[in-house]
């Protein structure tokens, strides 16, 4: 069972005010992951995120509720998936790795961002280490490191995934790889989920992000 899950159960209170102070960093996480998919696959030549009404910023365009509450209750979770054509690209193996990965480096870049902004307040004595402030400012780095990391798994619907099937065409079969797909395309959240809900599949995510994350810290706190 996963930790808030358990807290949850246990502890709804404490539930309910852990989860307040995560909004933040969940709300920012997911609507700017999928904006940045939206807006490059739109830059490229792509109108289908622009006609949907997913070339903006607003949560309400992006926040997935099922994706939403999974990111509450077991620690990952998922937004609305932008749709698009890769037709509409000049070069479609290109450009949607380019969209693929437009929204992990959106995450990192926001993680720094709000790093930067920890820093500055704490140096300047505007935050203390357990204030509110920085309890919220904290939970936006480390959670949108951990949406990073997590879309990053190769595994069918994640962008990772996306990242590895267009570098293997032209490598491999590419009648085996679209039946994976459809595979995927009909089972993969399930599958998803059984793999993630693995103990070990989870500490892999933790170190992964628990390097990042003290990667960004360091960084940030010695510019600064």
């Amino acid at each position: 069972m996963s930790l808030p899950l358990q807290q949850l159960i246990s502890d709804p209170g404490t539930f309910l005010y852990t989860m307040l102070l995560a909004l933040p960093g969940i709300i920012i996480g997911l609507s700017l992951h999928e904006f940045a998919h939206a807006y490059v696959s739109y830059k490229l030549g792509d109108v289908t995120p622009m006609v949907q009404g997913r070339v903006t910023i607003s949560p309400f365009a992006h926040i997935d509720p099922i994706g939403f509450l999974l990111l509450m209750l077991f620690g990952f979770g998922y937004g609305k998936p932008v749709e698009i054509n890769p037709n509409n690209y000049k070069n479609p193996r290109r450009d949607e790795i380019f969209v693929a990965l437009a929204g992990v480096i959106t995450n990192f870049f926001v993680a720094v961002l709000f790093a930067f902004v920890y820093f500055l307040l704490a140096r300047f004595n505007v935050i203390s280490l357990y204030s509110t402030i920085s309890t919220i400012l904290i939970n936006i780095i480390f959670i949108n490191v951990h949406l990073m990391v997590f879309n990053l798994l190769p595994i069918p619907p994640l962008d990772g995934y996306k990242v590895v099937r267009n570098l293997l065409l032209g490598h491999v079969d590419v009648g085996k790889l679209w039946r994976v797909e459809a595979f995927f395309n009909r089972y993969g959240y399930l599958i998803l989920f059984a793999i993630l809900s693995l103990p070990a599949t989870m500490d892999l995510i933790d170190i992964l992000a628990g390097w990042v994350i003290d990667a960004v810290m360091f960084l940030t706190s010695w510019v600064l």
